[in-house]
């Protein structure tokens, strides 16, 4: 199989780029049959599935019996919903499948910080899938994880979030699916710069708006990269 000589550790068969959405059941078991029997062991097989969860869990029976290693719970469709829905359509699929799920968040599908709690503690749900790219988002989730959770980019930006060691894109060999951090390509040399004076130290960690420093973390909503509300004495993870 070329793609996994290729030297990927997972390979995903009809999740979003696969487009789950377009395929029949037939199609999507041949799909998934197909894939892991061309991976035949040498890398997890994570098949996609998604909307609603009645239609996710007829496509996990197809995964599982297809032999797949794990599901990747793509967005219903449309219309938004309550962060109780959210949490309730990981509830009802875990029920009702052993394998494997990692949540997909995007478009309408955004968890707060209570919600991943919620569904990090179910047994079967291992990790969440991101394609927002809102990073104090992002670091408000990996801070509310479980040490075991685990996190893949699903968007353009790995390169930033892999100053964070919990934000990757690809699974690990062994055990259970686990991601690799991703490496940011590195800089070309340059011509060191001149030494500065240095500036005023950053102003103590409270609970209001303040610059950045080591010695807080930040968790506000805000995209600016210039501020955030920081929390006192808590280890900064940028």
């Amino acid at each position: 199989m070329t793609t996994v000589s290729a030297g990927p550790v997972t390979v995903a068969p009809a999740c979003g780029t696969g487009e789950f959405f377009s395929l029949d059941e037939d199609e999507y078991r041949q799909v998934v049959t197909i894939t892991v029997e061309e991976a035949a062991g040498r890398v997890p097989v994570v098949a996609g599935t998604g909307y609603g969860w009645a239609q996710v869990v007829r496509f996990a029976r197809i995964a599982e019996d297809a032999g797949a290693d794990a599901l990747l719970v793509l967005p219903h469709y449309l219309v938004a919903a309550p962060q109780d829905g959210l949490v309730a359509q990981l509830e009802q699929i875990a029920a009702r499948t052993p394998l494997p799920l990692i949540a997909y968040q995007r478009g309408q599908v955004a968890f707060t910080a209570g919600s991943l709690r919620r569904i990090a503690a179910l047994p079967n749900v291992i990790g969440l899938k991101d394609g927002h790219s809102d990073l104090d988002r992002l670091q408000r989730l990996t801070l509310a994880a479980p040490e075991d959770f685990l996190f893949f980019n699903g968007a353009s930006t790995a390169e930033i979030q892999a100053r964070s060691p919990k934000l990757s894109t690809a699974f690990e060999q062994g055990g259970p699916p686990s991601p690799p951090s991703v490496s940011p390509p590195t800089p070309p040399p340059s011509t060191p710069s001149p030494p500065r004076s240095p500036g005023p130290s950053s102003p103590p960690c409270a609970t209001t708006t303040t610059a950045r420093s080591a010695s807080c973390c930040a968790t506000s909503t805000s995209r600016s990269s210039n501020c955030a509300t920081a929390s006192p004495g808590t280890p900064c993870r940028w």
